[in-house]
């Protein structure tokens, strides 16, 4: 009966560790990817997908550019939710080519990452109409807060699996699997993507987006990956060879 609570506890334990471990890994993701100028490109180009022909904005801005040159001191854009106005100083010093892309910063863009929200980070997370959180500069500001404690978390969950292995041999293979696994599953995830395969949103490039959110974090995913491969042989030659001398 004692064994298997002991037995029990210690799986509990390894369960955890995997789950720390995958988690600190994915809030590193975000925390990148939810910094201000990596969101802003992502979000550009996806906007400028949904926008379809941005012909009329380009001549919008020959529009503008008129006007402004005329002595106007800013100029109105028409949006669902009503007109927003943009400085000529910002108009004067874009390109035809490059003015939707200007639009779209200065709206759409600061209108999400700036929004302000009724709830705490993870209330908001539970809710629909609030889980853009995640994409705004206060989601961003709560990831990068819990980073260090998500790392000095896994840390000593590591340590409890080490201490509470029977053997030297049992705690490499412990450590190293899940190391193993969630690093090299992630590593594995930025070249197959499993979102291509799940999301069929057309307007979306599930790879794109998947890769850009993955990409900070490759390096470090198969570094654990290789050390926990490594911990797994070593724990199992330390048991070969422990089996010899017995």
């Amino acid at each position: 009966m004692i064994n298997t609570l002991r037995r029990l506890r210690f799986s509990a334990i390894l369960a955890l560790f995997v789950i720390m471990l995958s988690l600190t890994l994915i809030v590193f993701a975000l925390e990148n990817f939810t910094k201000e100028e990596v969101l802003k490109e992502y979000l550009v180009d996806y906007s400028l997908t949904q926008v379809g022909d941005a012909e009329d904005l380009k001549e919008l801005h020959d529009e503008h550019q008129t006007n402004c040159e005329a002595g106007a001191l800013e100029q109105n854009v028409a949006f669902r939710d009503g007109n927003k106005t943009i400085e000529c100083s910002k108009v004067l010093s874009s390109t035809r080519e490059a003015y939707p892309r200007i639009l779209i910063k200065e709206f759409v863009f600061k209108e999400v990452y700036e929004k302000k929200f009724p709830c705490t980070f993870l209330q908001c997370l539970t809710q629909k109409e609030t889980m853009t959180i995640i994409i705004s500069r206060e989601g961003h500001y709560f990831l990068n807060n819990i980073k260090t404690f998500l790392v000095i978390g896994t840390l000593i969950i590591a340590l409890l699996v080490a201490v509470l292995s029977e053997t030297v041999s049992a705690g490499l293979k412990s450590i190293g699997m899940p190391l193993f696994l969630v690093g090299g599953g992630y590593a594995l995830s930025y070249f197959y993507p499993l979102s291509g395969f799940l999301v069929k949103d057309p307007t979306l490039d599930a790879i794109k987006t998947s890769q850009t959110l993955l990409r900070p974090i490759l390096i470090a995913s198969f570094i654990m990956g290789t050390i926990g491969l490594i911990m797994v042989i070593v724990g199992l030659i330390t048991k070969f060879k422990n089996k010899k001398i017995e």
